[in-house]
C-alpha cells in the first residue's frame, strides 16, 4: 500500500478507517428523530390489495363457474374484480397494479396466448381511456375525480365482457354456415 507524502503508513490507514469528525452544523441522525422526520412526510399508505383474493383463484373460479366463459374474457373479469376491490390510486399505480397482476396470471398457466390477449387489451383500453382529454384534470379534487374515472373503467369493463360473450353467440350462429362436417 502507498502511503501519502509526509504521513507514515499507520496514520494514513487510520485516516481512512475513522469517519472525519462531525460538523456542528450537521443534525446527528438517529432512529428517534428519523422516526419522528418520517411521521410528518405526507407519504401515501400502503394499499389494502391484499385483502382481495388471489388473482389467479379469481380467473380459475371464474373459468369453472361460467363454462362458456373463455380464457381472454375471464381474465379481463379478474382484472376488473381487481380494480373493483382496490382503493383509488393514481393512475400509474392502477397501471403498474394491472401490469403486475397481469404478469401473475399469465405465469400460472402453461401457453398464456389467450391469456395475453385479453390482459393486454384491457391493459390498453385502460390506458387509453386514462389519455382521453376527458381524463385529464388539474383540479385540486383529482382523487375524488380518479375515483370516477375508474368506476367508470370498472363499470364498462364489465360492459365490454357481456357484449363479447353476446357476440361470441352471434359469431357462431352466422359462422356455422361457413364450416362443414368432415
Amino acid at each position: 500500500m502507498a502511503s501519502s507524502p509526509g504521513k507514515s503508513p499507520a496514520t494514513a490507514e487510520s485516516s481512512l478507517s475513522t469517519p472525519p469528525p462531525e460538523s456542528p452544523s450537521k443534525p446527528k441522525h438517529d432512529s428517534s428523530n428519523f422516526k419522528y422526520v418520517l411521521s410528518l412526510l405526507p407519504l401515501r399508505k400502503h394499499s389494502p390489495v391484499h385483502l382481495f383474493p388471489c388473482i389467479i383463484e379469481t380467473y380459475t373460479h371464474l373459468l369453472h363457474s361460467q363454462p362458456t366463459l373463455t380464457m381472454p374474457l375471464a381474465a379481463i373479469s379478474s382484472l376488473i374484480s381487481l380494480l373493483r376491490h382496490s382503493p383509488p390510486s393514481t393512475t400509474s399505480e392502477t397501471l403498474s397494479l394491472l401490469s403486475h397482476h397481469s404478469s401473475i396470471l399469465k405465469s400460472s398457466v402453461r401457453n398464456p396466448i389467450a391469456l395475453s390477449a385479453g390482459t393486454d387489451l384491457f391493459q390498453r383500453y385502460i390506458v387509453s381511456t386514462l389519455q382521453s382529454p376527458s381524463s385529464s384534470n388539474t383540479d385540486t379534487q383529482s382523487t375524488q375525480d380518479f375515483k370516477t374515472i375508474r368506476d367508470q373503467l370498472v363499470a364498462n369493463g364489465e360492459q365490454f365482457v357481456a357484449r363479447a360473450q353476446e357476440a361470441r353467440g352471434t359469431i357462431a350462429k352466422i359462422g356455422v354456415r361457413f364450416v362443414d362436417d368432415g
